[in-house]
């Protein structure tokens, strides 16, 4: 009885919120209404690569990115992860695609976060897709982050940033580079040009949002 009625006093002063949207919710950590957002139609833009995403980077994206990537809400990596490999299994092109390929983070964000949220999400969505993730590439430059750049700033700030495992081989190989945001592109460009170099035969992005 005690137990409720602080439970009842803590629900009154301190309601559960949307992660998404942050309004008060019935105690879901995703209201039916972002959870809707996640799994609508998805976007693709041409930038060099053909990049899908599940939405544009504003609420609820903006925010659950945010969580996901900052503060260790890796049950997010389950949601994301089936709406996009919802993407994967109904488009012509993704579905017949080789391996799944995470943008890495430098060993020194790495440590500094803890985990690479490309990496995780990768999985996840190898895991419902049946592919591979390949972590064959390697960023050498701990590169600014890309956030406050202009365009040609972004594409200067990865310029050589990345670079190919030589024990893995993508010969002939249809690859989907997966990671969190796309803003320029200049990431997704870079990281698909190494690929390319190595004898990929062709390279997709796939994102939670594009900015």
């Amino acid at each position: 009885m005690i137990l409720k009625i602080l439970k009842s006093f803590y629900d009154f002063f301190f309601p559960p919120l949307c992660f998404g949207c942050l309004k008060i919710t019935k105690g879901e950590k995703i209201c039916p209404s972002c959870y809707q957002k996640i799994f609508s139609s998805p976007i693709i833009v041409n930038k060099k690569i053909r990049i899908y995403a599940l939405g544009y980077f504003n609420i609820p994206f903006n925010n659950l990115i945010h969580e996901f990537k900052y503060h260790h809400r890796l049950f997010l990596k389950e949601i994301f992860g089936k709406a996009l490999s919802k993407i994967i299994i109904n488009d012509y092109y993704l579905k017949n695609c080789d391996y799944l390929i995470p943008v890495p983070l430098h060993k020194a964000r790495l440590r500094e976060r803890g985990y690479n949220q490309s990496e995780i999400l990768a999985k996840e969505i190898g895991k419902i897709t049946d592919k591979q993730v390949l972590t064959c590439l390697i960023r050498k430059k701990n590169t600014k982050s890309q956030t406050k750049l202009k365009e040609k700033e972004r594409i200067e700030n990865v310029k050589d940033a990345f670079i190919f495992d030589n024990h893995y081989n993508i010969e002939n190989k249809n690859l989907i580079l997966i990671d969190d945001v796309m803003t320029t592109g200049a990431t997704l460009i870079s990281c698909a040009e190494v690929l390319i170099e190595n004898k990929a035969k062709e390279v997709f992005g796939l994102v939670i949002a594009i900015g």
